[in-house]
C-alpha cells in the first residue's frame, strides 16, 4: 500500500491507496518521465505543461493585464441583459511565442458572446517569450479566466 496526504496544516491524515491504483499512477508517471514518451496528439511537437522557464507576455504580467483591459469590450447585448460571470480558456504558447489553439473550457450560461470576446482578445495577443526547457524554446499549455463583471 502507498499513502497520500489529505491533511491540513499540522494535522496530516493519510489514507491507503489500493495497490492497483498506485501501480497505475506509477506507470503514468514513468511514461511522462521516460525520455521515449510521445504525446498522443498528432502535432509532432512535444507539448509541456511544466517547464523550467515559463512563457511570459512581453513586459510581464502587468503588461498582460493592461493589454486585456485595453482590448476587451463587454458585449452590449450581455451588458443590456445583465449577463456576467467567468469564462475559462486554455491556449498554447508555441515555440515561436505565438498564441495558438485557443479553446473554451467553461462559459457563462447564456453568455456565448462573452466567450467569443474572450477568445477574440486572446487570439490578438502579441507574441510571447516562449517557455524554455534545457535552454530550448518549447510549446506549453496555459489557462486563463476572464471575469466579466457589470458595475
Amino acid at each position: 500500500y502507498g499513502y497520500y496526504n489529505r491533511g491540513y496544516g499540522n494535522q496530516p491524515l493519510s489514507e491507503p491507496v489500493k495497490p492497483d491504483l498506485l501501480a497505475a499512477l506509477r506507470i503514468q508517471a514513468k511514461e511522462v518521465l521516460d525520455s521515449n514518451f510521445e504525446p498522443k496528439s498528432g502535432t509532432g511537437d512535444d507539448l509541456y505543461v511544466y517547464v523550467f522557464e515559463s512563457a511570459d507576455f512581453p513586459g510581464g504580467a502587468t503588461e498582460f493585464i493592461k493589454f486585456l483591459q485595453k482590448n476587451v469590450n463587454y458585449p452590449a447585448m450581455c451588458r443590456e441583459n445583465g449577463i456576467q460571470g467567468s469564462v475559462y480558456l486554455s491556449y498554447i504558447i508555441d515555440k515561436t511565442g505565438a498564441v495558438t489553439d485557443v479553446a473554451l473550457l467553461k462559459e457563462v450560461p447564456n453568455g456565448n458572446m462573452l466567450s467569443k470576446e474572450a477568445m477574440r482578445v486572446l487570439k490578438t495577443s502579441p507574441a510571447w517569450k516562449p517557455a524554455r526547457k534545457n535552454g530550448k524554446p518549447e510549446s506549453t499549455v496555459m489557462q486563463i479566466r476572464f471575469k466579466f463583471v457589470l458595475q
